[in-house]
């Protein structure tokens, strides 16, 4: 029996989670792929999203308990350059983010797959992507297959359609404090 869905997404993080959500709820047949064990799930929780603006939650149905914190101002920095808006902001508490739209999306009929680690794509006769291999010789076909893995991109890596340059990544360090006043007089600007 051949496993086929409508769309195949590689990557449960807030892209592909976020994509099979939609789809499911627009009613196609939709599996997504998901390296980490669903019981450490979200494992890799490490990041950021200080610079989501209400709108964009409002728009996307993300609900207020997945906020950590709430902002007056944002200001989004990159290597290069900075963005500054004076509006408030949010900053979502990620793991609970991640776990929220796997859940919307699980209730909306979208099928989740953990421990699946995507390796390549399957290709038929022309070229033409029509699955994907997983957890070793593990297959799943799909019309439409999504590479939501970011930068490890293990499908658009095999297709030779992704050419990611390194040179200007950094990690960050993200803290949480409580108690700490930070609009204190003595303290620099």
């Amino acid at each position: 029996m051949v496993d086929r869905y409508d769309v195949v997404i590689a990557g449960a993080g807030p892209a592909g989670a976020q994509c099979a959500r939609d789809l499911a709820t627009r009613g196609y047949d939709v599996v997504v792929l998901e390296t980490e064990p669903e019981a450490e799930f979200p494992r890799q929780s490490n990041k950021s999203t200080a610079g989501t603006f209400p709108s964009m939650m409002s728009a996307f149905g993300i609900p207020d308990d997945v906020v950590m914190s709430y902002t007056d101002d944002v200001v989004l920095e990159s290597p290069n350059s900075y963005y500054e808006s004076y509006q408030p902001g949010a900053v979502l508490e990620f793991a609970e983010f991640k776990r929220f739209l796997v859940e919307d999306g699980r209730e909306n009929g979208a099928e989740y797959r953990f421990d699946a680690r995507v390796s390549r794509p399957i290709l038929d006769d022309d070229g033409v992507v029509e699955g994907v291999r997983y957890n070793g010789d593990e297959e799943v076909y799909a019309e439409v297959v999504i590479d939501a893995t970011g930068p490890a991109a293990p499908i658009a890596s095999a297709l030779d359609v992704v050419d990611l340059e390194r040179e200007n990544q950094a990690i960050g360090i993200e803290y949480e404090m409580e108690g700490v006043e930070m609009n204190h007089p003595e303290y620099a600007d």
